[in-house]
Parts: C-alpha cells; sequence; structure tokens
C-alpha cells in the first residue's frame, strides 16, 4: 500500500470516529485541500491528520498551520506513530477549555452547596 493511500485511509478512520460528535463529519478530497481545507472536517473541528513518526515540534508546527487556515475553527491535529498504537490528539489549551463545556460531567463529580463535611 503506498503512503498517499494510508494517509487517505487514516484520514477516512478519524473522520468515521468524529461522526459520533458530528454525524456529518466527513474527509475533505485533495483538491479541496489545495483551496484550503483540512483533511477531515467536523463540526467546527479543523482536523490535520498526521499518519507517521512525527516530531512534536511538527504537531504544534501543524496546528498553527491549521488555526491561520480558518477564523473560528478549532484547529487540531490528529497523530498515530504506528499502525496498532493509540491515536493522539493535539490542540491548544485554549481550545481545549473552548470545548470543555460540552463535555458531560463526570459521575464523581457533584457541585458542592457551601461547605461540606
Amino acid at each position: 500500500m503506498s503512503a498517499a493511500t494510508k494517509g487517505k485511509t487514516f484520514e477516512r478512520r478519524v473522520a468515521k470516529a468524529l461522526r459520533c460528535l458530528d454525524p456529518k463529519a466527513k474527509r475533505c478530497l485533495q483538491f479541496q485541500k489545495e483551496h484550503g481545507a483540512p483533511d477531515v472536517k467536523a463540526g467546527p473541528l479543523w482536523v490535520e491528520c498526521k499518519a507517521r513518526r512525527v516530531p512534536v515540534a511538527t504537531v504544534y508546527e501543524e496546528t498553527a498551520k491549521a488555526a491561520k487556515a480558518r477564523k473560528g475553527a478549532i484547529p487540531v491535529v490528529v497523530s498515530k506513530t504506528s499502525a496498532k498504537g493509540p491515536l493522539l490528539v493535539s490542540l491548544s489549551l485554549g481550545d481545549f477549555l473552548r470545548l470543555a463545556p460540552r463535555l458531560p460531567k463526570a459521575a464523581g463529580q457533584r457541585k458542592s452547596k457551601g461547605g461540606g463535611r
């Protein structure tokens, strides 16, 4: 399998995984990328996919490029270093905090109503 085919397959995998957040999540086609489109579009997320061993500095550079590409989009880099390894998501702390209110509260976390025991 060629590197290009592996990259496309990885992008499709990421798009499919993100459909739990946005049913319309999809991989953007190569000709669209030349005109300023992300690898994967899912709601407000501008997703760049890296399916190879990538130095941390490169991940941050890719995130910065994505951030400049579209105002209001949340730039995210999804990367993997091996076929069986975990997929990692990188985004700025500020963007994570923008998304955090949408996350479900942990079962053990409850707001206390003044004072504790």
